[in-house]
């Protein structure tokens, strides 16, 4: 039973990533495994918080997304923040790193340019499911739009 509910989250993520692969592919440029895990990390965060008052609340799903990638997300942070501090120093890290945060907050504020709630929390669910961070950068490419794509307008959220 448990391997018939893990192989429907993984159809469901590949349904989601289907629908995500409709929108054309713009490249982020140059950004490495750890910027595309943290703000994969940050983008679920904050829509999943966009999503909670809706039907296709996901928190539990990112919460158990968390726990099961915790020690590669916590990798994901630790990088960026020392990324961070070889480019503006020790002294202004945490500055760095909260506009990078407060950016990516930012970016996803209003919801995913092109997946609703719906898509989202299946996404989430299969990333629960999944084992190595090969997957997630895999998916982290696939959903993570670049900052200039329009948004969609007729998201409902």
């Amino acid at each position: 039973m448990r391997n018939l509910t893990k192989r429907m989250a993984i159809s469901g993520l590949g349904t989601a990533l289907a629908i995500s692969l409709a929108v054309p592919a713009v490249a982020v440029p140059a950004m490495t495994n750890a910027e595309k895990l943290y703000r994969l990390d940050m983008m679920l965060r904050v829509t999943g918080a966009q999503c909670s008052a809706t039907t296709s609340d996901f928190r539990q799903d990112y919460a158990a997304f968390w726990q099961a990638h915790r020690s590669d997300l916590g990798w994901a942070s630790n990088t960026v923040w020392s990324r961070l501090a070889q480019r503006y120093g020790n002294a202004n890290v945490g500055r760095a790193f909260d506009r990078v945060s407060y950016g990516i907050s930012s970016e996803f504020g209003s919801g995913h340019p092109w997946l609703g709630c719906a898509d989202l929390k299946a996404v989430t669910h299969g990333l629960a499911l999944v084992q190595g961070t090969g997957t997630l950068v895999e998916v982290a490419d696939q959903i993570l739009p670049y900052r200039h794509i329009p948004r969609r307008t007729d998201a409902v959220y």
